[in-house]
């Protein structure tokens, strides 16, 4: 009965402590999706929640300390934001990217 339980048991707990380790040591500024590139971006059109999409843009997430990025229609320039998915408002504030 012991050597029934030590087989099942603790692999489970080897496994358990395992994903955790792993979860308590990532860093939150290590996300991938932060230093990609954006090429798609939305304009509000008239508001967050209608949107028209425009391509292609140089723009990120991440670099707060360039200018806001901006699109140009006709006279009008317009504030450029990212969509976190297709039901999402476009509200994430995107800047330009590196030239």
């Amino acid at each position: 009965m012991k050597t029934k339980i030590f087989k099942i048991a603790f692999p489970a707990l080897a496994l358990i402590l395992a994903i955790t380790a792993s979860l308590a040591f990532t860093s939150a500024e290590n996300s991938m999706a932060d230093d990609i590139v954006v090429t798609q971006g939305w304009y509000q059109n008239p508001n967050e929640i209608s949107c028209t999409l425009v391509s292609p843009i140089n723009c990120d997430c991440t670099s707060s300390y360039n200018p806001i990025c901006t699109y140009t229609v006709g006279f009008s320039v317009h504030q450029v934001y990212q969509k976190q998915n297709s039901i999402s408002p476009c509200n994430v504030i995107l800047y330009k990217g590196f030239e």
